[in-house]
């Protein structure tokens, strides 16, 4: 009797222990599996790009006008002529020096305001008459090559300044070639002049 008992306990120890282990199994089974990735954050909307603001006349001017060679400084903007640019006399335009001034005047065309100084220096050699006719004839030489080129007389300013102003050192063969030079200062795109730079028309020895 008491196996017979037993026996028929046994079978349902068996079933408490397989339940027991199907419930465990089942709990590792969820314990070893990888936890649900966190939702990624929400992407932050992209900022609105600013437009940039158009360049102005004076910067297109002034870019238009470093491409030629011109050098941005206190008196605004200026290209310089050397001697080397001119012919016999010093004061006739080589075919390059020429060609350089063509383009000036198409950049000036597109900016009707915009004026122009021409300022023509010698070395300190010979005596100081000379030295202002031949610094004012090569300003003048400038001036007249734009103007074939289209560019109205009223914009434009020469001045003959002879020695003043040297660049080099006039004790040197080098320094004096520097000091031999025109230079065109050019005005803003409305026609006004940096403010170091003497007012057009009110500089010695000038030809309207």
């Amino acid at each position: 009797m008491r196996y017979s008992r037993l026996y028929s306990v046994l079978p349902c120890a068996a079933a408490l222990a397989l339940g027991a282990c199907s419930h465990g199994s089942s709990s590792l089974t969820q314990a070893m599996q990888p936890a649900a990735a966190a939702p990624a954050p929400a992407a932050k909307p992209a900022a609105a790009l600013v437009p940039l603001p158009p360049p102005t006349s004076d910067e297109r001017l002034t870019k238009a006008l470093d491409q030629l060679g011109a050098r941005h400084g206190a008196r605004g903007e200026v290209l310089t002529l050397t001697s080397t640019e001119f012919g016999p006399g010093l004061t006739k335009l080589k075919a390059n020096a020429t060609a350089e001034l063509q383009q000036v005047a198409k950049v000036l065309r597109d900016y009707p305001n915009a004026d122009l100084l021409i300022e023509g220096y010698t070395d300190n050699r010979g005596n100081e008459r000379t030295n202002d006719k031949q610094s004012l004839e090569r300003a003048d030489a400038v001036k007249q090559s734009l103007m074939k080129d289209g560019l109205e007389v009223t914009r434009m300013i020469a001045h003959g300044l002879g020695p003043a102003d040297p660049i080099g050192d006039n004790h040197t063969s080098a320094g004096r070639e520097e000091n031999r030079r025109v230079e065109l200062v050019f005005s803003d795109a409305s026609g006004k002049f940096a403010a170091s730079q003497v007012n057009p028309g009110t500089g010695p020895k000038g030809t309207p």
